[in-house]
């Protein structure tokens, strides 16, 4: 049966039941009767009616105290009391006691199934908007975001529990707060502009934030939207709004936003390591990129000579000249002594605590430090510091960043070094030439002996690829040679596959020695130096594509590949080469992040993915090379 249709007859007399339960009956009523208000209860308790017609003079209890016997056990069943004119003043008083309704005897029957049919419309109106009110609440109470309704003046009048969790205050406390009392002053600035707006416009406000003061004094970042609350009439009367807390999204982005100053400031390095090799101007830079990030008062570096430290570039010195002549031995400063031992950042939140650093004299301006060692090839060059005139400035974390500029600082000065080098080796080769005739050899000479010295300067940086570009060369040669390339196209792609990693100068060697599964930020670094050695090698006037063929070697044929995205024939063909030998050779050699995955899978790679990533022609002569020719890597 349905409850939403039964109606509940309770009369004494017998003929009232029937003629109303067959006149309900015939309209799709379901009703059920009772003669006594006992019978009546018992019906109650066995289906609940959604509404009960009471005569109010029954022979066991009064009409009334059925009704409320029936409202306390049945809240939602609405009762129309039916009277004899007699009882109107009774029926008046029932109405006034909860009663819906009252229909007098002898009855209207279309007046009777009016009240009847408005009663069941009552009751399921109260209905939906009781489960509306049960669901808005559920809803409330279960999202995250706090929900809250102020009045005009800015006091709350309603709210979940997530606000109080938020704002750090009990119900009981929050209720008729302010919003005033907890936020600072500039914050409830912002927050009246805001709620100002929205008064003032009616137009919703969305995603604002601002920081407010929690009841232990701890600080939160929210973020809400605001829109008015209007009465009946259409006058404002308060805001309601959703609050996040948007604090750890905050820091995050505070931390990107610091991690990409780094990154940045680091860029500014590499491009300076690879634009000039002018030591002087490549450690200035340096030290003023790493102000950005880091704070300081002064910072120096010194390079280490027969136990001798001595100052070679520095930043905040009232006399940087004077100071340019500074040098002392390393085992007379504790400090430096153990730096170099340890061969790792050394941090001192308060220098004037620690007795090392108050042995070295008049340094009472001093209060945080940083030292850390230039390392290259396992080998201390020198050290860099830094310092502050305030306490407890640098943390682990700075040390962290100070040793990323001290690995850029190493690398510069091994590449001053390599170029000298380079420079002495060229000076003799040219004044080891005797002809004329032998001035294009020669140069062929002195230009091999400048990828070689190039190539050394990457392996340099990365010990682990030590002799991958010259074993990629080679098998790139190889694979030009078997395609029947020409001598002078076979003699520019052995040039090139013994610098295509020229780049890795520029990327972080924490980056490239990295023991795990690289990030997306690390590997998009990784990713420019095809770029990188690019952006180095087009300058020189090689007679071959070198330039080209180093920034296209990580491309493949159905564009997925780097920087450019190029496909097919938009690639050269030394490059798509170039790609073959690369990849073979990386996957059958060990890598800081992996052991060696071995030649087969290697050949299996390149065979499962010709003429979809690389060249068909080119994987074809890499196989026949290994598996026909017997071609092994040096």
């Amino acid at each position: 049966m349905n409850a939403k249709r039964t109606i509940l007859i309770v009369d004494d007399d017998p003929k009232v039941r029937k003629t109303l339960s067959d006149i309900l009956r015939v309209r799709g009523y379901a009703p059920i009767a009772a003669a006594t208000g006992k019978a009546a209860l018992d019906r109650v308790e066995e289906e609940v009616p959604a509404v009960a017609l009471i005569d109010l003079r029954l022979e066991d209890m009064s009409g009334l105290e059925v009704m409320g016997e029936i409202k306390e056990r049945s809240p939602g069943t609405e009762c129309i009391v039916l009277t004899g004119y007699a009882s109107q003043a009774s029926a008046i008083e029932a109405v006034n006691l909860g009663a819906y309704s009252y229909v007098q005897k002898p009855y209207d029957v279309e007046q009777l199934l009016v009240t009847v049919r408005r009663a069941i419309e009552k009751r399921e109106a109260e209905e939906a908007l009781r489960e509306s009110e049960e669901k808005y609440r559920t809803i409330l109470e279960d999202i995250e975001e706090g929900y809250y309704e102020v009045d005009i003046a800015g006091n709350f009048t309603f709210f979940n529990d997530s606000l109080c969790r938020i704002l750090g205050h009990p119900e009981d406390e929050l209720l008729g707060m302010n919003n005033r009392q907890y936020m600072d002053d500039e914050s409830a600035k912002q927050v009246y502009r805001a709620f100002n707006e929205v008064y003032r416009t009616g137009e919703p406000a969305r995603a604002f934030d601002w920081e407010v003061i929690r009841k232990d004094g701890t600080r939160r970042f929210v973020e809400s939207s605001l829109s008015l609350i209007r009465g009946s009439t259409g006058e404002p009367v308060g805001f309601r709004g959703i609050v996040r807390d948007i604090t750890e999204r905050k820091r995050a982005e505070e931390e990107v936003r610091h991690h990409l100053e780094r990154i940045e400031a680091l860029r500014e390095i590499d491009r300076a390591v690879t634009s000039t090799l002018d030591l002087t101007e490549v450690l200035d830079i340096i030290l003023e990129e790493l102000e950005r990030v880091i704070p300081y008062h002064s910072a120096a570096i010194f390079l280490l000579s027969d136990g001798t430290a001595k100052l070679i570039a520095g930043r905040g010195f009232p006399d940087l000249e004077r100071a340019l002549q500074i040098s002392f031995p390393v085992k007379e400063d504790a400090l430096t002594h153990e730096l170099l031992q340890e061969k790792r950042p050394l941090v001192l939140a308060d220098a004037q605590a620690d007795e090392r650093f108050r042995a070295r004299g008049d340094t009472g301006y001093t209060r945080s430090w940083i030292g850390v060692p230039l390392i290259a090839k396992e080998r201390a060059l020198g050290f860099l510091t830094i310092d502050h005139r305030e306490p407890g400035v640098y943390d682990e974390d700075s040390a962290d960043m100070a040793q990323a500029f001290a690995g850029q600082v190493a690398i510069a000065i091994e590449n001053a070094r390599l170029y000298e080098e380079v420079q002495r080796e060229l000076a003799e080769r040219k004044r080891a030439e005797e002809e004329l005739q032998h001035t294009l050899e020669r140069l062929r000479e002195a230009l091999g002996g400048i990828i070689q010295t190039v190539a050394l300067t990457v392996e340099t940086k990365d010990p682990y690829t030590a002799g991958h570009q010259r074993r990629v060369g080679n098998l790139a040669r190889a694979i030009a040679t078997e395609m029947g390339l020409s001598e002078n196209q076979i003699e520019g792609l052995r040039m090139a596959g013994g610098i295509h990693d020229l780049g890795k100068v520029g990327v972080p060697a924490g980056i490239l020695s990295w023991p795990g599964q690289l990030n997306d930020l690390q590997f998009g670094l990784i990713k420019m130096h095809s770029q990188i050695g690019y952006d180095v090698l087009k300058t020189i006037e090689f007679p071959w594509p070198v330039a080209q063929i180093v920034l296209q070697h990580h491309e493949r044929l159905d564009g997925s590949g780097y920087p450019q995205g190029l496909s097919a024939d938009d690639i050269l063909l030394e490059a798509r080469i170039l790609a073959v030998a690369d990849v073979v050779e990386a996957m059958a050699s060990r890598r800081p992040y992996r052991p060696p995955r071995g030649l087969d899978k290697a050949l299996e790679e390149i065979s499962q993915n010709s003429g979809i990533l690389y060249d068909a022609e080119a994987v074809d002569a890499c196989l026949k090379l290994f598996t026909e020719k017997g071609f092994e890597f040096e």
